[in-house]
């Protein structure tokens, strides 16, 4: 799910709408850093009837503990691969020039990591055996 715009500003809905799409379901819960806090945007996701949890000026002052707890969990789970990627790995920045350099690049370190994180919880042969499962 590739964007071309220089940052996240007014791109939350859009990310949101694409992956219900993909999964075929709305999601229950939208949950973001800071640099997507758009008011207009998050105003379409809850319209949606999704919970949105975006440190922002309309959510700082809301200190629901149950938006801090989920933002908590995000901070520990999402950021943990690129944290992981750009610390361990030495990935930190991009050799091939443009944007479809780039997202080749990305795919691949992307796709090494997931197949490295799979093999730790199932082993290989457990991979082996999910993968010819399909």
């Amino acid at each position: 799910m590739w964007l071309s715009e220089v940052n996240d500003f007014n791109q939350f809905a859009t990310q949101i709408n694409k992956v219900n799409k993909i999964l075929g379901k709305k999601c229950e819960t939208a949950c973001a850093d800071c640099g997507y806090a758009s008011t207009d945007d998050l105003e379409k996701i809850d319209k949606q009837g999704i919970k949105v949890i975006v440190p922002s000026q309309r959510q700082v002052t809301k200190k629901e503990p149950s938006s801090q707890e989920i933002y908590k969990l995000r901070k520990q789970k999402v950021e943990l691969p690129y944290g992981h990627i750009k610390h361990n790995l030495k990935f930190d920045s991009f050799l091939l020039r443009g944007l479809k350099g780039a997202k080749a690049e990305a795919s691949i370190i992307s796709t090494c990591f997931n197949l490295v994180r799979m093999i730790t919880f199932l082993g290989v042969p457990g991979l082996i055996k999910e993968l010819n499962a399909y």
